[in-house]
């Protein structure tokens, strides 16, 4: 019921739901509630307390930043949702988790360097994952071209097979054909002659013939 109130925007029915019932719900659960309730009204700072408190309460539990996170995300409050995040990291003292999630964040909120940093991070660690990162990356580079300098930074650095592999099919997707084929000449055949089947399909004879 309570959900349903706030997907309707009847916060003030809310509101009443938990001041009502607060004395026999659990006690994360209230808590839960209440960050959820000043996030749908905007009351950030009330919210971001709260959220520091609950977090206090399991420090450990990895779930519990995923959950607040979410809550702010739901309302495209996506620098709230990237704190809780790095805050889980430091807490937790790993630098591999949320990786997706921060990409995400950073993606919806328009920061596309942090966006692109988490996104390789998260294929170097999830390597089965290259269409979907490829495809946030041309989005992104659509919008903001220059981003293939820092791609380009990243993936001559990087030793994952995959991380190149999105270079140059980023490369690929902003028309600078020639730099691409030399990037997929560095990689496995097959992935060479995906690449030659698409030019020559694009009508790009000479770049299949070459590849």
């Amino acid at each position: 019921l309570f959900q349903m109130y706030l997907q309707i925007s009847q916060t003030e029915k809310a509101e009443k739901l938990v001041r009502d019932y607060r004395s026999i719900l659990p006690g994360n659960v209230a808590q839960e509630y209440e960050i959820q309730l000043d996030i749908q009204q905007a009351r950030l700072n009330e919210a971001w307390s709260k959220t520091q408190a609950y977090l206090q309460l399991y420090p450990g539990e990895e779930g519990k930043y995923r959950l607040l996170a979410g809550y702010f995300e739901r309302k495209s409050f996506f620098d709230y949702a990237i704190r809780i995040y790095q805050q889980g990291r430091k807490t937790l003292n790993r630098n591999d988790i949320f990786l997706m999630e921060t990409g995400n964040a950073a993606f919806y909120s328009h920061q596309y360097d942090l966006a692109v940093q988490e996104y390789i991070r998260f294929l170097e660690a999830q390597p089965g994952n290259v269409y979907f990162v490829g495809n946030q990356l041309n989005v992104m580079l659509t919008e903001n071209p220059d981003l293939i300098r820092q791609l380009k930074t990243i993936a001559k650095a990087s030793t994952s097979f995959e991380v190149k592999e999105v270079y140059a099919m980023s490369l690929s997707r902003i028309g600078r054909f020639t730099e691409a084929l030399a990037e997929y000449e560095q990689l496995p055949t097959e992935k060479l002659t995906v690449f030659a089947n698409e030019q020559y399909q694009a009508g790009r004879d000479s770049l299949a013939i070459a590849a």
